[in-house]
């Protein structure tokens, strides 16, 4: 249901650091996620639908609210056909600077300034064109703050490279996609260090919120500091360094692009299945199920897990407790999960199966 707290459907568990004691108390929430279901808007209708009208721009509660873009050039690249972030009529800025912006320029992120404002009071041209033709493409995410554009800038920047706890080395922390934004941001939500460090802007008191997309655009999740907030950091935060508890939130992303990936080529292999499930986010659900019945038995390689997906989308979850299936299963030769799924899809394509 719109406006309910939810945990997201990507397997991403609730998250306790494991060095505070277990409480009798439910835990706290420093971050408020919120799932919102979104209407589709027909071409040649408005450039935005009133209810994510009403969740990304500013109200008259809040009028000092800016809104901000934080988008992939590459992405955005292969939606335009052309780099086009240095001749928009919004402000724009690249996270990466020096030689790094200089050689990574039509491929790193930028950082983009959306708030209407008294000539532009529909949005710059912009801004008309992500929401009517880009939303729902996992180009980026929008950032909600008072906070001019130079401190968000500066505080994302923190973050761009990080070192990890294991490696001396540095890695890029793609933040700013859709795709590992809504599991990572939605898994700290318990986690005091992470709400403080990404949801305030440094050097300020001011806080930040998120709307991330998802579901083709179909519904977005929206990330709020909660009436907690305040009580999760009290000292100075040390630098920052991806710990394993940050790669296992990271690992939920790769599982929610895979079954994004998955979900997306089963709609067109096997429309009248999907037919069957009234929204994009059961469907995922669906295909999320079936993925960790084939992790369930022993399948690993993307190959196998989509030849086991193919295999109950033709066949039916039945398919795989019949007699004769069984006995192919057993067979002394097959000896690993990959040989067995192998050998049914082979018998499946030469009609030994039906």
């Amino acid at each position: 249901m719109s406006g309910e707290p939810i945990d997201p459907w990507t397997n991403v568990p609730s998250f306790r650091t494991g060095t505070e004691p277990r409480q009798n108390t439910a835990p706290k929430d420093f971050l408020n996620v919120t799932h919102h279901d979104l209407p589709v808007v027909e071409p040649g209708g408005d450039w935005i639908s009133p209810l994510l009208g009403s969740i990304v721009f500013p109200t008259k509660d809040a009028p000092d609210m800016r809104i901000y873009l934080c988008v992939d050039a590459t992405l955005r690249t292969n939606l335009v056909g052309l780099f086009d972030l240095d001749v928009t009529d919004a402000d724009v800025r690249c996270l990466f600077t020096g030689e790094a912006e200089d050689k990574w320029k039509e491929s790193a992120p930028y950082l983009v300034d959306i708030t209407p404002d008294a000539k532009n009071s529909d949005g710059t041209n912009f801004c008309q064109q992500f929401f009517s033709e880009h939303w729902g493409k996992g180009t980026g995410i929008i950032l909600i703050t008072p906070a001019p554009m130079h401190a968000v800038w500066r505080h994302l920047r923190r973050f761009t490279r990080v070192r990890q706890s294991d490696s001396d080395g540095w890695s890029l922390f793609r933040f700013w996609d859709p795709r590992v934004a809504l599991p990572y941001f939605s898994g700290i939500r318990r986690w005091a260090d992470r709400s403080h460090r990404f949801f305030e802007i440094t050097g300020t008191q001011e806080k930040l919120s998120m709307v991330i997309e998802h579901s083709g655009g179909t519904a977005c999740t929206q990330i709020t500091a909660s009436e907690h907030f305040d009580e999760a950091v009290n000292d100075p935060l040390p630098p920052f360094v991806l710990t394993q508890d940050d790669l296992v939130l990271l690992k939920g992303g790769v599982r929610y692009r895979f079954v994004t990936d998955v979900a997306e080529q089963s709609t067109e292999l096997w429309p009248h299945i999907r037919a069957k499930f009234s929204s994009r986010h059961l469907w995922h659900a669906e295909i999320d199920r079936i993925i960790g019945q084939a992790h369930d038995a022993g399948l690993t390689l993307d190959r196998d897990i989509r030849d086991y997906i193919a295999i109950t989308m033709d066949k039916g979850a039945g398919f795989w407790g019949r007699a004769d299936v069984l006995d192919i299963l057993k067979k002394p030769h097959l000896n690993t999960p990959s040989k067995k799924v192998l050998a049914l899809r082979s018998k499946l394509e030469a009609g030994a199966l039906t």
